[in-house]
């Protein structure tokens, strides 16, 4: 499952967005008491895990995935007083991780996360834009790409950027 992942990033951080959500489902459609505790508790540890990734896109999409199973618990209570009820509940129980996360965002760290946004986002549009020049134009690149694994080679070809990536290869010891 994270095979590739070695000191976490966005491996652990899709997972979580993913999942959490699902573990609020599990909580609010659980019949049982315990089942509820259960998944609510999971839910706070992995919204905690959430806020400590520092990173603003997972946030962000965790935040996405909180309103719309909030949207959604809402209009299912609409049906009995018991659904009503158990979505209460769960929903306190979103908001008190949600508000747990509060200390996380008015940390240092994540204060200055939040102040560069603008600038990493010009930057990162800007390697964008220059993969984009880098492409040859013709069908089949825009169908299929420059190739697998040929993005390290094009960049130390085809790149105006001044400075210059490191380059690799693989040999074989005797």
């Amino acid at each position: 499952l994270f095979s590739t992942m070695h000191t976490g990033g966005a491996h652990l951080d899709a997972f979580l967005v993913r999942v959490l959500p699902f573990t609020a489902v599990w909580a609010l459609r659980s019949r049982q008491q315990i089942s509820r505790l259960a998944g609510a508790m999971l839910f706070a540890a992995g919204s905690y895990a959430v806020m400590v990734t520092f990173s603003r896109a997972t946030v962000f999409g965790f935040a996405i995935g909180v309103l719309i199973i909030a949207i959604w618990a809402l209009l299912s209570a609409r049906r009995t007083a018991t659904s009503a009820a158990r979505t209460a509940t769960v929903v306190a129980g979103l908001a008190l991780a949600e508000i747990a996360s509060v200390p996380v965002f008015l940390g240092p760290f994540m204060q200055a996360r939040m102040a560069t946004v603008t600038s990493d986002f010009e930057v990162r549009t800007s390697h964008w834009e220059g993969a984009a020049e880098m492409m040859t134009d013709n069908w089949a690149t825009m169908l299929f790409g420059m190739g697998l694994g040929r993005y390290p080679m094009t960049h130390l070809l085809l790149s105006t950027e001044t400075g210059k990536p490191a380059v690799h290869r693989f040999t074989t010891e005797a």
